[in-house]
């Protein structure tokens, strides 16, 4: 009998998904899947991209599972990640009302924003060097990623949610961690992150033309993402790479 708590994990690319997956599945009680409906992570499954959606699940998330399983969960990211042949699996995890979901976020989009085009460098073989953006890339892609959340907020209103940012994970990881294991109605236990402890690096020095994006966004309600030039998670419980 599928007696547990089901959960999404919703966020984004470079937000903190492994971290916080990789921790709940250090609890005895759950089991998180990561990118179940991302083709490139399916190399391991018995299913693909063209199996559908509503079979994986029945039958390879929402199945069953030993007995102590308290919760069982998966990642989704809004955008940014490769998708299957599913056209309608947002309207039906939308129309699931007990599917609990944490919402994943990232405050500072800059650090987000730089993340993701290392990592897609890096996916490409590109080497990694200091790059340039321009004022309007930026807020192109800061205001882009507002309205996207927003939309996901109002699609997902009406499930049971709790909100968890990439900084919360860093730097009140324990707390953090109780509020979720509270959240998914689940035993207590001391939990810790399986991510490996990476180089952090300084944006002023990923971004060649740092000190004239600061001062282009002087005043706007994303100034403060550049006042963080020097503050990495050095101070924070766990580290993640950036």
């Amino acid at each position: 009998m599928k007696n547990y708590t089901r959960f999404m994990i919703l966020s984004s690319p470079r937000s903190g998904t492994h971290m916080l997956r990789t921790s709940l599945n250090g609890h005895s009680t759950i089991e998180t899947k990561s990118e179940i409906f991302n083709p490139d992570f399916l190399n391991n499954e018995p299913f693909n991209k063209n199996t559908p959606a509503q079979e994986i699940i029945d039958n390879h998330l929402f199945c069953d599972y030993k007995p102590l399983t308290q919760a069982v969960g998966f990642i989704l990211h809004r955008s940014g990640a490769s998708f299957g042949n599913w056209p309608d699996l947002w309207s039906t995890f939308e129309a699931d009302k007990a599917l609990k979901v944490i919402r994943l976020t990232r405050h500072n989009l800059l650090r987000r924003y730089l993340s993701y085009c290392k990592m897609r460098d890096k996916n490409r073989n590109i080497p990694l060097k200091p790059r340039v953006f321009t004022v309007q890339e930026l807020k192109q892609e800061f205001t882009r990623h507002e309205a996207e959340v927003a939309a996901f907020e109002e699609r997902f209103s009406d499930h049971e949610t709790i909100r968890v940012s990439y900084e919360d994970l860093c730097h009140d990881y324990q707390a953090t961690m109780y509020r979720l294991q509270l959240f998914l109605d689940v035993p207590i236990s001391p939990l810790k992150p399986h991510t490996q402890k990476n180089s952090i690096s300084r944006m002023d020095q990923d971004i060649s033309n740092f000190d004239e994006l600061r001062e282009a966004f002087q005043g706007s309600r994303w100034a403060w993402f550049f006042e963080q030039a020097n503050m990495v998670s050095g101070k924070a419980s766990f580290r993640l790479g950036l």
